[in-house]
């Protein structure tokens, strides 16, 4: 979960869904890129920022805010990940 400017809080997938929306604004393309990102974490989860990542995201770790660090930790392992993709 991941704080919003109102203290409230998101989960990491409505976090990159409205990232991807602010980024694409299509659904095709936000669909494309969900689906992109999704292959790349299954693929490289032998990397154990890749695993945590996708582990967050399937929501298979609770506590994510804290492992997580801050959205800018997740934003830059995204990115990484996202690199790998190339």
């Amino acid at each position: 979960m991941f704080q919003k400017a109102g203290s409230e809080r998101e989960e990491l997938g409505e976090f990159l869904y409205l990232y991807l929306q602010r980024r694409f604004g299509v659904e095709n393309m936000i669909v494309e890129w969900a689906y992109n990102l999704h292959d790349a974490c299954a693929r490289y989860t032998h990397d154990p920022r890749v695993a945590l990542f996708y582990a967050i995201l399937q929501k298979e770790v609770r506590g994510a805010k804290f492992m997580c660090g801050s959205v800018c930790d997740c934003y830059m392992c995204l990115c990484g990940i996202l690199k790998l993709c190339k």
